[in-house]
């Protein structure tokens, strides 16, 4: 009897999305707009109250600010719309970080193997030697550790394990790879390095070179942890208004630039969506 029920809810949810997709055998990706939409077109009213239930009204209230006649319907419009520009944000936020982490691992790789001359993995050599040859500050030897361990330390790893950079650079924070941009990291790393984590950045050639590559730095990670502070809010489903959502596209895309040109060309298409939405909210949002 519970599995012919749970096979009648299954039947039950697929008729209801193959309704909101228009018929179509597959359904379509749905926004939370497009059911509401759907709601409205049956004539039927939304349950405001398992809504504020299910959000919470102290959440929703903060929405309910931002609307011209903070009534609670209009609130739900605004959530809903700053979900489905938190929900394309995402896109560029997570190819950012990835690219980020991959091409300063890429370059601490070179490094690495320019002061040992050695072509083991720098997680492995660090693992094996105990020698924090990248003079890390205590507190990033402490957190690369943590998860060095951890990886050693997984269910079912075999013994004798040891990780490679394949297995530590996704599980390393955002935040661990913005501090490797602080200054203290540019005569340890970067003064030798930067060119293939930033391969299109241009410095001078003469002795200005150094204060140039500072203040470089300095601006990466500053706008570092302005992508780092937007990913977090938007990661944990918190408001965004606060933000200035172009500039954060604007370091993204300065930042990508450095990198990768094809990476940046990507990223701007994604952007341009982003901001679409951005620019798009409904009647009833008041502004900022």
């Amino acid at each position: 009897m519970i599995q012919i029920e749970a096979k009648r809810r299954k039947a039950r949810v697929n008729a209801s999305l193959s309704v909101l997709s228009g018929g179509c055998r597959t359904p379509l990706s749905l926004t939370m707009g497009t059911i509401i939409d759907h709601y409205k077109s049956l004539g039927k009213k939304m349950d405001l109250d398992e809504l504020k239930t299910g959000i919470s009204k102290q959440r929703l209230d903060t929405y309910r600010k931002m609307t011209k006649t903070t009534k609670w319907s209009d609130a739900v419009d605004v959530y809903f719309w700053h979900a489905e520009v938190c929900s394309s944000l995402l896109q560029p936020l997570g190819f950012f970080e990835v690219n980020l982490r991959n091409f300063l691992n890429l370059a601490i790789s070179s490094r690495y193997r320019e002061v040992r001359g050695r072509h083991m993995d720098w997680p492995e050599e660090w693992f094996f030697m105990h020698q924090n040859w990248l003079w890390l500050a205590d507190i990033h030897m402490k957190k690369l550790s943590s998860v060095i361990y951890d990886v050693k330390n997984l269910p079912g790893q075999k013994a004798g394990f040891h990780p490679k950079e394949f297995h530590i650079v996704p599980r390393m924070k955002f935040q661990f790879w913005e501090d490797l941009l602080d200054e203290t990291y540019v005569d340890r790393i970067w003064i030798h390095s930067y060119s293939i984590a930033f391969p299109n950045a241009e410095l001078s050639a003469d002795s200005a070179q150094d204060q140039e590559l500072r203040r470089m730095f300095f601006k990466l990670k500053s706008a570092c942890q302005l992508i780092r502070e937007t990913r977090n809010r938007v990661a944990h489903h918190e408001p965004i208004f606060k933000f200035d959502i172009e500039s954060v596209l604007e370091k993204i895309e300065m930042m990508l630039a450095l990198m990768s040109k094809e990476a940046w060309s990507r990223v701007c298409v994604m952007n341009k969506i982003v901001l679409e939405k951005w620019k798009s909210p409904p009647a009833c949002f008041k502004g900022i």
